[in-house]
């Protein structure tokens, strides 16, 4: 799985003479190797957005029912946010490297606290030579999981828009092809706030789970937006902002089922 399909031209992977070598790619990467690597037996295939569900969707299709994921953090995150990565292999070496540029095996989740860790069960232990092999079953993530309406659901969202039409765009998280229209793109933006004034947030989404309760007149939903306000990630302010709402039904604004949109 590559989006940018910047793989070598000689690879071991290319022969298929022991195991099958399918290649995920965006839409267009580098025809030129498509080209060299389709003489050579690989199946190249390409995803108009490139994601880890839509390539396991794929598999599935195939009838691939098992998918071993060996990867680095940077693909590892997004996997376990898509929710496609159901148990983990993990294993621990008796090794230091430290560093602040150490790479870590798995990349940005959004998390903050430890309380937000995603626990593994059904865990075991297994000593491999002087390494240790730990694994585990990953428990259901829905609030990292984004949803994206499907062709057909579009309609019934906007009657005008058809889902075939090439302007329309699809995005959600920030490693998506157009994720710095997302909200949750970590970008500074300025909105009006109350009374008339502005003020800058650190992302759409904290705009937007703060304005649950904004303009509510008790001191504790000011509170609440405050706290949203300063949380330290978009993905914190969207856990934040729902967890507020469910703690505080009443503070929230009372109008935002229509507003929200």
């Amino acid at each position: 799985m590559s989006q940018t399909f910047d793989l070598p031209e000689e690879a071991k992977l290319w022969n298929i003479l022991e195991a099958y070598t399918i290649v995920a790619t965006q839409r267009g990467a580098r025809k030129d190797l498509q080209k060299k690597l389709a003489a050579k037996g690989v199946e190249v295939v390409e995803f108009d957005i490139l994601n880890p569900r839509d390539v396991m969707a794929y598999c599935y299709d195939r009838g691939y029912l098992s998918v071993l994921w060996e990867c680095g953090g940077g693909l590892a995150a997004p996997a376990i946010s898509a929710g496609v990565i159901h148990k983990v292999y993990a294993f621990v070496a008796p090794k230091i490297i430290g560093g602040v540029n150490a790479p870590s095996p798995v990349g940005e989740l959004g998390m903050v606290q430890m309380s937000q860790a995603l626990n593994l069960v059904d865990v075991s232990f297994e000593q491999i030579g002087p390494d240790m092999l730990i694994s585990g079953y990953l428990q259901p993530i829905p609030d990292l999981s984004p949803t994206i309406p499907s062709a057909d659901e579009i309609p019934s969202i906007d009657p005008a828009l058809s889902p075939y039409e090439t302007n329309i765009i699809s995005f959600y998280k920030t490693w998506d092809p157009f994720g710095a229209f997302s909200n949750f793109s970590p970008h500074p933006i300025e909105m009006p706030y109350e009374n008339g004034k502005h003020a800058v947030w650190p992302s759409v989404e904290h705009y937007y789970q703060a304005h649950k309760f904004v303009g509510v007149d008790s001191p504790i939903a000011r509170e609440l937006v405050e706290k949203i306000m300063t949380a330290n990630s978009p993905e914190e302010a969207a856990r934040m902002g729902r967890r507020l709402q469910r703690e505080h039904p009443k503070l929230v604004c009372t109008d935002w089922e229509n507003t929200k949109n």
